[in-house]
């Protein structure tokens, strides 16, 4: 597995992959770009070993973030594996990568989609998930939440700030220069969270908001959030970007937050769906794994 070193959302599924398929018996390794022997501090949870560098041999799986999708394309032997956690920062001129006989995954329904339409070879396109951590399935909720809808003003933007200038009367609060904890322990004690970004894959704070206990409001036409498969919430919680009204969304998290024990309920599949993402997750290695031959197999 090739990984960026860091701590970010991506990069986290990467860590996820090389721990599951090493719990099938699968030798799985992950090399960080650039070179580093140190698994980062928020993945050390996972059972993951670093090495320098892999042979370009036809018995090695490469599996890469499509981030990666050119060096990829500078292995002639490797068994390819390209994985799409991201759609619209990807490399979507997928003339060269068709050229290849390339095994395609993806982390969201929307990558899948795109991708089953523009690939030569859709009969190799599958999905590969990811979960979200365990600490925020397992946090004790507070008995009392604030009456406050939190955000990120990076992600929703323009629209974000829309947003707050027509709804004055509303708490909000902005997710910036937080630690991981903050996000935390933002999500536990707000009602609401909103996020009117892009969505290029199944993100990952819409989830843990959502089992931290928030309302989520997102957009309904952008990325992701147009499919119900990855945000699997009611449609009166997504709203148009094209069309926006920052008094509409204003008017459902005021609803949110008066109605908050009731709407809360609304959210009961999408939560029930990200406490299953793990088991999901698995059968989709071990399907993996079987189909590249990294199983090893008994008599």
């Amino acid at each position: 597995m090739l990984c960026p070193w860091g701590a970010t959302g991506g990069p986290e599924a990467l860590h996820q992959l090389v721990h599951v398929a090493r719990g099938l018996g699968v030798d799985a390794r992950i090399v960080y770009v650039p070179s580093n022997d140190v698994v980062p501090e928020p993945y050390r949870i996972y059972d993951v070993e670093p090495v320098p560098s892999f042979e370009d041999r036809d018995d090695v799986v490469l599996v890469v973030p499509e981030m990666f999708a050119q060096d990829l394309l500078g292995f002639r032997q490797v068994v390819p594996v390209l994985w799409w956690l991201s759609w619209d920062y990807g490399l979507t001129n997928l003339d060269a990568l068709n050229q290849r006989d390339i095994v395609h995954a993806s982390q969201s329904h929307y990558a899948f989609d795109m991708l089953r339409r523009r690939l030569r070879r859709p009969r190799q396109l599958t999905m590969l998930s990811d979960f979200t951590r365990e600490e925020f399935l397992t946090a004790d909720r507070p008995l009392r939440r604030q009456d406050a809808a939190a955000f990120f003003p990076r992600k929703s933007g323009e629209l974000g700030e829309q947003l707050v200038a027509a709804n004055p009367d509303i708490d909000f609060v902005r997710i910036e220069s937080m630690t991981p904890q903050q996000v935390k322990e933002t999500l536990r004690r707000v009602k609401v969270y909103v996020d009117l970004g892009q969505h290029p894959g199944k993100d990952r704070v819409p989830r843990e908001a959502a089992v931290s206990g928030c309302c989520v409001i997102t957009s309904s036409d952008r990325g992701a959030s147009q499919y119900f498969e990855d945000i699997p919430i009611p449609r009166q919680y997504k709203f148009s970007t094209s069309d926006f009204s920052a008094r509409h969304v204003g008017d459902a998290i005021r609803d949110c937050m008066l109605e908050y024990d009731r709407r809360s309920h609304d959210f009961a599949l999408y939560r029930a769906v990200i406490c299953g993402e793990r088991l999901t997750f698995e059968e989709e290695v071990y399907r993996l794994m079987r189909e590249l031959g990294c199983l090893a197999t008994t008599g």
